[in-house]
């Protein structure tokens, strides 16, 4: 794995799991985390926070989803 292919497959999804990318690229978060990172400062990526506004509308997402922006 590496950036561009992480990219690609967050752009696919738009919104994604952290536990999704962990079983696709079939490692750890450890190794994810400082990848997505590089994204977030760039601006392509963001955190997305759930309150539980949605009521589980957004399919139950946790903290731990990164939502693609472009």
């Amino acid at each position: 794995m590496n950036l561009v292919e992480l990219k690609k497959y967050l752009k696919e999804r738009r919104l994604t799991p952290m536990q999704d990318l962990v079983n696709r690229f079939r490692t750890d978060a450890g190794t994810i985390e400082p990848m997505l990172d590089i994204w977030i400062r760039k601006g392509r990526l963001k955190r997305h926070r759930c309150e539980g506004a949605c009521q589980g509308g957004c399919g139950g997402c946790n903290s731990s989803d990164v939502e693609f922006l472009g």
